[in-house]
């Protein structure tokens, strides 16, 4: 089994307001590792992004009444694999986003927990950024 890793923020912001903000695929540059410039829609809900990996593409779900927003990440023309799962919660006035992390094939535990540590990072920006 894949190690994995379950990353959250509490948001205080109402969840409405917040699910619509992370259901717009291209407001993703605004907060998290890709920027506006390296995004470029691809067709339905699919993007083509350029990230230290190289250029990937990136599948959002489509909106939902659940507060799911998984995604998926692999390179252009393979099999979309793992889907990164996604969940806003509501919480009283506010929101919890979690993200839940999977260690990736053949990603030793260095990789691993910096990757962690870079989501962490990311969904600061997003709560600063939606707190505003």
């Amino acid at each position: 089994m894949k190690r994995s890793s379950a990353v959250s923020v509490q948001i205080e912001r109402p969840f409405d307001e917040v699910y619509r903000f992370l259901a717009e695929p291209l407001n993703f540059t605004q907060w998290g590792p890709v920027s506006n410039e390296r995004m470029t829609h691809v067709g339905g809900r699919d993007y083509l992004i350029e990230v230290a990996r190289g250029e990937l593409v990136i599948r959002f779900i489509e909106p939902n009444a659940y507060g799911v927003l998984d995604y998926w990440v692999f390179p252009q023309g393979a099999d979309p694999g793992a889907v990164t799962s996604t969940r806003l919660v509501p919480n009283e006035e506010g929101c919890e986003l979690t993200v839940l992390w999977l260690q990736r094939e053949g990603e030793d535990d260095v990789k691993f927990n910096s990757e962690v540590d870079w989501l962490t990072s990311d969904l600061g920006v997003l709560k600063s950024l939606l707190e505003a």
